[in-house]
C-alpha cells in the first residue's frame, strides 16, 4: 500500500468514527443524529474493504443501529494501528525492506525460499502463498506422496495411526509411549492441517496483499510445520511377516495350484 493509499485509508477510518461520535453526541432521531448515521453507513462499504486488506482474517463490519457499528470499532482501531505503523513496519531508518521481527534468515530454509522474492518486493499475502507451495511440495517429495496436497497431506503425514500402504506417517522423534511425545504428535497434526486451511488457502484465493506484520506471523507458523516435515521420522509401512503356519499353508496352496 502506497502512501497516497495510506493517508486515505486513514482519513475515511477517522471519517467514519468522526461520523459515530456525531451520531452519539445528538439524539439518534434528530436531523443531526440521522444523518451522521447515513453518512456512517454509506462509508462502510469502503471501510470494509480497507479492513478486508489489512486484517484480512477478521468479519467485515455489518451494522446499520448505531450500537452495531459501535460494537466493531475495535476492527478499525486495529487497522488503524496497522497504518500508523505502517513505516515502521515495512522499512527501517534507511528505507529498506524490513524483515519482520524474527528475520526470514532464521526460518526454515523451504519457507524462506518460497517468500524471499515476494516478500523483497512488498508482496507479503504472494509470499505467504508461495512459501505454503514450497512446503507441500517437499512434504510430498520427503514422503514420497504426490497424490494428495495441503491440509489432507498434513493430516495424513502427522496421523498418529500406523502408515498404510502408500501413505508414510511422520513420527515425533523420542519414547512413542510418553504422554508428551504423543501430545506432540497430536498437536502437530492439527497444527499443521490449521497452516494450509487458515493460512494457505487465504494467501492463495485472496486478492490483496494484507500487511507485513499479520505476513509475518504467518511464514513463522509455516516454518514450524517445515522443521518438523525436516526432522522428525519418517515411518512406512511394513507387510506383516508370516508365521511359520502360514507360510505352510501357502506353500501348500502354491503346490496344490500347481498339480491342477
Amino acid at each position: 500500500m502506497n502512501r497516497k493509499a495510506r493517508l486515505a485509508a486513514e482519513d475515511l477510518l477517522r471519517d467514519y468514527r468522526l461520523q459515530l461520535k456525531r451520531v452519539r453526541a445528538n439524539r439518534v432521531m434528530s436531523a443531526e443524529g440521522r444523518a451522521a448515521k447515513k453518512a456512517a453507513n454509506h462509508m462502510l462499504p469502503k471501510v470494509n474493504a480497507i479492513l478486508t486488506a489489512l486484517v484480512p482474517d477478521t468479519a467485515p463490519i455489518r451494522a446499520m443501529h448505531l450500537w452495531q457499528h459501535e460494537a466493531s470499532l475495535h476492527r478499525v482501531y486495529q487497522a488503524e494501528a496497522a497504518l500508523a505503523d505502517w513505516d515502521t513496519m515495512c522499512h527501517d531508518e534507511n528505507g529498506e525492506v524490513v524483515q519482520f521481527g524474527l528475520p526470514l534468515n532464521a526460518l526454515d530454509v523451504v519457507v524462506l525460499e518460497g517468500a524471499r522474492y515476494d516478500w523483497d518486493h512488498g508482496h507479503w499475502r504472494q509470499a505467504v502463498a508461495n512459501a505454503a507451495g514450497q512446503l507441500n511440495k517437499f512434504a510430498q517429495d520427503r514422503l514420497g506422496v504426490h497424490d494428495i496436497s495441503d491440509g489432507d497431506l498434513m493430516s495424513q503425514a502427522f496421523s498418529d495411526k500406523e502408515p498404510k500402504e502408500g501413505r508414510p506417517r511422520l513420527r515425533c522423534p523420542g519414547n512413542q509411549e510418553s504422554m508428551t511425545v504423543q501430545s506432540m504428535q497430536h498437536g502437530a497434526q492439527l497444527f499443521a492441517m490449521g497452516a494450509f486451511q487458515a493460512i494457505r488457502n487465504p494467501a492463495v484465493h485472496w486478492t490483496r496483499d494484507g500487511n507485513p506484520a499479520m505476513a509475518g506471523e504467518q511464514l513463522a507458523a509455516l516454518s514450524i510445520v517445515a522443521r518438523w516435515v525436516r526432522y522428525w521420522d519418517v515411518v512406512v509401512y511394513q507387510a506383516p511377516v508370516p508365521t511359520a503356519a502360514e507360510w505352510l499353508e501357502q506353500i501348500d496352496a502354491e503346490q496344490a495350484a500347481e498339480r491342477q
